[in-house]
């Protein structure tokens, strides 16, 4: 066969194979590019920032793991002041339904202290917290998503304690007024009493100024009680004050009568010593009505302080735990 006859057959045979082998051309290309594409969408899976490859963030998880667990420490710390203000606080609360003004101004005065340094220290803490850079842009690919749930659940156990510091002035505020109010009124009776006793054995004019003293005690006890108004039930206050003042003003009208006539009884004596005996008959016959005086301004604001204050307590200790127990988690 001629070389001009094996080109004519060869040609044949190509127009006759053509077609299947550029098919199967095709399907190998179609192939390769659907090995890349899944090769793509299984390195997406993988990316740094997953559990599928904790040797991409292992680096960051390790220089970030020491931070957080003293940022932990420190938020033990600050739990534990919060511990010791709700005891502070519950023990105010006791002391003004007690009416035991020592005891309450020293449990505000250490929750005042207390506070104070939760403030300082949160502060610190919450700053620390922000101003770490890995957990700024592009931190998925720096740090395992286990490091990253660690710092945002520090950053959110802080924000139990924003409205401490407000809730405790709230607390030492009315604390405050209720034991200056009890140290009035107690103050008031012991100044009439005195008075009572010069005046028995006839020293009228020093049972007189006694009694303005008194007096003076119970018109402070009233601006107080003005002030207290807006936030307290001041009804039964008021008629505690209405019936002290009624008793000090027939109390002093019989001195001043019988300091003018100190040797006979004269009808304005008698006269005085009927509205004495009226108002005493009205004063208050024990000490219950003050108890119930400092049981409505317990209940102006200071119980739900202590509420507010425990409530933070409580939620703080939980995210603790938690941070506790999912912690090993972030660690590389």
């Amino acid at each position: 066969m001629s070389t001009d006859q094996l080109r004519q057959l060869a040609g044949r045979l190509w127009l006759i194979l053509e077609r299947p082998v550029l098919a199967a051309a095709w399907l190998a290309l179609v192939a390769l590019i659907a090995l890349g594409a899944a090769t793509a969408v299984a390195g997406l899976d993988n990316q740094p920032g997953t559990p599928a490859r904790p040797e991409l963030t292992w680096l960051g998880d390790s220089a970030a793991a020491p931070v957080l667990e003293a940022a932990t420490e420190e938020l033990e710390a600050i739990s534990a002041r919060l511990d010791a203000l709700g005891v502070r606080g519950r023990g105010a609360l006791a002391a003004l339904e007690a009416r035991e003004p020592a005891i309450l101004n020293k449990a505000i005065s250490e929750g005042s202290a207390l506070v104070s340094d939760l403030r300082r220290r949160s502060s610190a803490l919450r700053g620390q917290l922000g101003g770490l850079e890995a957990f700024g842009p592009g931190a998925g690919l720096r740090l395992s998503q286990a490091t990253r749930e660690h710092h945002a659940a520090l950053v959110a156990a802080l924000d139990t304690t924003d409205g401490l510091a407000q809730q405790w002035a709230r607390l030492a505020v009315g604390g405050h007024a209720a034991s200056r109010l009890s140290g009035l009124l107690e103050q008031h009776d012991l100044r009439v009493a005195a008075a009572i006793e010069v005046g028995s054995v006839g020293s009228f004019p020093t049972a007189l100024r006694r009694l303005a003293a008194a007096s003076g005690l119970l018109a402070d006890a009233d601006r107080l009680r003005a002030q207290l108004q807006n936030t307290v039930d001041v009804d039964t206050l008021v008629e505690w004050i209405r019936r002290n003042r009624a008793y000090d003003e027939a109390l002093g009208a019989l001195y001043e009568a019988s300091a003018a006539s100190p040797n006979r009884q004269t009808p304005a004596i008698r006269d005085a010593l009927r509205a004495e005996a009226a108002a005493r008959e009205d004063l208050p016959r024990d000490t219950r009505g003050l108890s119930i005086i400092m049981a409505d301004i317990a209940q102006g604001g200071l119980n739900q302080a202590v509420i507010e204050i425990e409530v933070a307590r409580g939620e703080l200790a939980g995210a603790l735990a938690a941070l506790r127990e999912t912690g090993s988690d972030a660690t590389p």
